[in-house]
C-alpha cells in the first residue's frame, strides 16, 4: 500500500510546480528522506536544482532508504547532498560549516509529531533566503497528537 507523496499525484504536481518556479539554480533543503520520492520530484522537475537532505538513518525500520541514498548519489551527483543524523544537530552544524549556502525552498518531512517539525522549521528558516517558501508535510495537530 502506497502512502505519503508516493500515493498522492497532487502532491507530486505541487512540489514540481514549486521547484519549477524558483529562479536560477535553486537549493532545496529538506528534512526527511525515507525513500526519496519528494527529492526525486525536486531534482527531476528542475534540472538546475540541488537538494540538501537531512535524514536520520534508520536501517531497522526503513532498510530501503540505504539503497535509495546510494542510487540518488550515483544518479544526481553533486545535485544531491545527504547529511545523516539528528536534524536538531546536523542542520545547524551544516550551515555553520557552509555559511554561503541558503535555502530557496525549505521542506520539513521528518518526524511527524508536533515539536520536532516546529524545531526543524525554525532551523531551516534561519538557513533560508528572504522570501523562501516553507513546506511542512504531515504535521500532527497538537490537540490530537
Amino acid at each position: 500500500m502506497l502512502v505519503g507523496i508516493a500515493a498522492n499525484n497532487g502532491q507530486v504536481r505541487d512540489y514540481a510546480r514549486w521547484v519549477q518556479q524558483l529562479p536560477g539554480s535553486p537549493t532545496i533543503c529538506e528534512i526527511g528522506f525515507n525513500c526519496g520520492h519528494s527529492t526525486a520530484t525536486f531534482l527531476e522537475a528542475n534540472p538546475r536544482s540541488r537538494v540538501i537532505n537531512f535524514d536520520m538513518t534508520d536501517l531497522k525500520n526503513f532498510p530501503w532508504g540505504h539503497k535509495a541514498k546510494g542510487w540518488f548519489k550515483r544518479e544526481y551527483g553533486n545535485r544531491f547532498v545527504l547529511v545523516e543524523g539528528d536534524s536538531s544537530v546536523t542542520v545547524p552544524a551544516f550551515f555553520a560549516c557552509n555559511p554561503s549556502v541558503r535555502c530557496d525552498l525549505a521542506v520539513v518531512d521528518g518526524a511527524h509529531d508536533y515539536v520536532h517539525p516546529l524545531l526543524d522549521i525554525v532551523a531551516l528558516v534561519q538557513a533560508s533566503k528572504c522570501n523562501a517558501s516553507v513546506i511542512a508535510d504531515d504535521l500532527c495537530d497538537p490537540a490530537s497528537c
